[in-house]
């Protein structure tokens, strides 16, 4: 991988997919930026065979986001997957 072999200096993702790549591969010695360069909103995808579930699904995510759920569990992984990497804070 080129992180591992010093062929990259930076990588720019996600910390929830960073983490699980570095979970992954056991690449170590690595610091998250913090504050983050930029944050973009993630949207979800369905097939258009599962059209019927959007009302419900977007429902139930504008709820979780009204009540700081989607934040929680965002977290929560985020901390899991720092104490299963080797990461530099």
């Amino acid at each position: 991988m080129m992180l591992d072999n010093d062929r990259l200096d930076i990588v720019v993702n996600s910390v929830i997919t960073g983490l699980g790549t570095l979970k992954k591969t056991g690449v170590r010695g690595i610091t998250i930026l913090n504050p983050p360069l930029e944050i973009h909103p993630v949207f979800h995808y369905l097939h258009k065979k599962n059209k019927a579930l959007i009302p419900r699904l977007e429902s139930v995510l504008k709820k979780m986001e009204k009540t700081g759920r989607i934040r929680k569990v965002q977290e929560k992984i985020t901390e899991t997957l720092k104490k299963r990497t080797f990461i530099l804070e």
